[in-house]
C-alpha cells in the first residue's frame, strides 16, 4: 500500500468523523451536513464515471472538503508537528 492510497483512506475515514463531529458539536446546521452528505456522495459516486481519469479525483476532491470541514468545525487549522 503507497501513499496515495493511505491518504486516500485518511480523506474516506476523516469525512464521516467530521460531519458527525460537527453535529455533536453544533457547529454544523443540518443543512450544511445534508449539503456536505450530498457532496460527498457525489464526489463518491459521480466522478469515476468520468472517463479517462474522474476515478484519480475522488481522493483529492473528498481532500478538499475534508480541509472545509476542519476549518468550519474545528474554527482552526490543525498543526502536525
Amino acid at each position: 500500500m503507497g501513499s496515495p492510497q493511505i491518504g486516500q483512506w485518511i480523506a474516506v475515514i476523516a469525512f464521516p468523523t467530521l460531519l458527525l463531529l460537527g453535529y455533536i458539536s453544533d457547529e454544523l446546521k443540518p443543512t450544511w451536513i445534508a449539503a456536505f452528505a450530498v457532496l460527498g456522495v457525489a464526489v463518491w459516486i459521480g466522478l469515476p464515471r468520468f472517463p479517462p481519469s474522474g476515478g484519480y479525483l475522488v481522493a483529492p476532491v473528498l481532500g478538499i472538503l475534508d480541509i472545509v470541514l476542519v476549518l468550519m468545525v474545528l474554527k482552526r487549522d490543525i498543526r502536525i508537528g
